[in-house]
């Protein structure tokens, strides 16, 4: 099952979270905020699941239209 993906804002690289993108899941934590220990940078950044999702979300329909056209 895919993770939500999240974006050091120091870095620009993409690390994992521990959150599973299907429905139930995503429902749950919808509104927490999460605490992400960033390995690029060292430091603890604060984001939001939905923010992740979306994000997550916007990556891989960048990658669907980078392979289709």
């Amino acid at each position: 099952m895919p993770v939500l993906v999240f974006t050091c804002p120091n870095t620009d690289q993409e690390t994992p979270t521990r959150i599973a993108t299907d429905v139930k899941t995503l429902s749950a934590a919808w509104k927490r905020t999460l605490q992400i220990a960033c390995p690029h940078c060292g430091q603890v950044h604060r984001t939001s699941v939905r923010e992740a999702y979306i994000e997550s979300a916007l990556r891989d329909a960048g990658d669907w239209l980078r392979r289709v056209v």
